[in-house]
């Protein structure tokens, strides 16, 4: 499977919002936005169609703007290539995202919590092959 990453690390091609949505799988999203409200990421009314996603990339509503910004002036693919990385800004997602993890992990089915944990709680590890990978690149 190609690993489609976002510009925070986010793992699209892992993420059950972007599966669901490739594959028009109106029951997963449900089970997503079930679970976003369990643990109050989203309101209660949330749509299901609101959820649909076809990978960070292509969503204009990125979650992290900042970053997006940031990686898209310097022309990265992901911030795990910048000379700065890990930056003020990801240090503070990595925060987040880590609590965010121990809120979910309560509340989540197994089978979800795995497919969050790749999508979502693995930035930093993924971010971190991408700075290794662009290390290299330099030195070659």
């Amino acid at each position: 499977m190609t690993t489609e990453l976002g510009y925070c690390g986010d793992n699209c091609s892992a993420c059950p919002r972007y599966i669901a949505t490739a594959l028009g799988d109106t029951s997963l999203l449900k089970s997503v936005r079930d679970l976003y409200v369990k643990v109050g990421h989203r309101p209660p009314d949330t749509e299901i169609e609101a959820l649909k996603c076809g990978g960070c990339r292509a969503n204009k509503d990125c979650a992290h703007p900042a970053l997006k910004m940031c990686a898209t002036l310097r022309k990265l693919d992901n911030c795990g290539q910048c000379d700065t990385y890990p930056c003020g800004r990801m240090n503070e997602l990595f925060a987040r995202t880590n609590a965010f993890k121990e809120k979910v992990r309560g509340v989540a089915g197994e089978k979800m919590f795995r497919m969050l944990d790749s999508a979502f709680f693995r930035k930093k590890e993924y971010l971190d092959k991408e700075r290794e990978s662009a290390s290299r690149r330099k030195r070659a």
